[in-house]
Order: C-alpha cells, then sequence, then structure tokens
C-alpha cells in the first residue's frame, strides 16, 4: 500500500528498492580494506591531535593523508594482484 503523501516508491515508510535492480543498500560497507583501516588511523589522528603542543595540533591531518597513501597503495598493488591471477 502506497502512502501518497510520502511521495513515489515509498511503502509503509521503507522504500521500494525494487527499481535499484539489485543495488546493495549497505554498498558503502563493501570495502573491507577502508573499514580495516580507518578506525584505528582516525584514533591515531585524534590523540595525535590531543597530544601534540598547542599550536601544532595541524600536523594531526599527516595521519589522514598517511590513512589514504596507504588505502590506495594496498588497494593498488590488490588490484593487481587480482589482474595477475586472473590472467
Amino acid at each position: 500500500m502506497d502512502l501518497p503523501f510520502l511521495g513515489d516508491g515509498v511503502t509503509y515508510g521503507v522504500l521500494d528498492r525494487s527499481k535499484d535492480k539489485g543495488v546493495s543498500r549497505m554498498k558503502h560497507f563493501k570495502n573491507r580494506l577502508y573499514w580495516l583501516l580507518m578506525p584505528p588511523f582516525f584514533v591515531a589522528a585524534i590523540v595525535t591531535f590531543l597530544l601534540l603542543p598547542e599550536g601544532h595540533g595541524h600536523y594531526a591531518f599527516l595521519v589522514i593523508l598517511i590513512f589514504w597513501i596507504v588505502y590506495y597503495t594496498v588497494n593498488h598493488f590488490a588490484k593487481k594482484k587480482d589482474k595477475n591471477y586472473s590472467d
């Protein structure tokens, strides 16, 4: 039963996923590497920000930069390894 005041594609307050053609709701949880690396780097950035002397807190953003470097490097080599196995 559609609820006309909520708009098209809404059934009982839940989005109608039949139009998505197989798109997963948890698409953003798909990348395990990101979710494996993000919490320790986030905690390290917060701790670094809190422990650095006043005026040097901006160096905590280097931890975030290191996170992205590690993430993309590991991701690159994982894709390269998968490509070599598929050939």
